[in-house]
């Protein structure tokens, strides 16, 4: 076998299928993110893996430059779409 047979059988033996659908992101400490994106007023939205160690959650964040606080998103159709997908990625991997 081909180094690139090996890889190649490595992900279809380690990964599902969906996982080859949309590349998967993590933060800095090794969290999931589901997604990233910018919600009516600029603020940086993120949905990620919560670091709560007690049970699978998820956390939803509103960033901006201008503060180290988290703000609440404001999200319009288009955006709360991107909330429900990432949110059923985060149970279908976790149910």
């Amino acid at each position: 076998m081909t180094l690139k047979q090996n890889l190649i059988w490595i992900k279809q033996q380690f990964y599902r299928k969906e996982d080859y659908k949309m590349a998967k992101k993590f933060n800095e400490n090794g969290f999931r993110v589901y997604d990233e994106f910018k919600d009516v007023n600029g603020t940086q939205v993120r949905i990620e893996k919560s670091t709560l160690a007690t049970e699978e959650c998820v956390s939803i964040f509103g960033d901006t430059p201008l503060s180290d606080h988290h703000f609440p998103p404001h999200l319009n159709v288009e955006t709360a779409k991107r909330v429900i997908k990432a949110l059923q990625e985060f149970v279908e991997e976790n149910s």
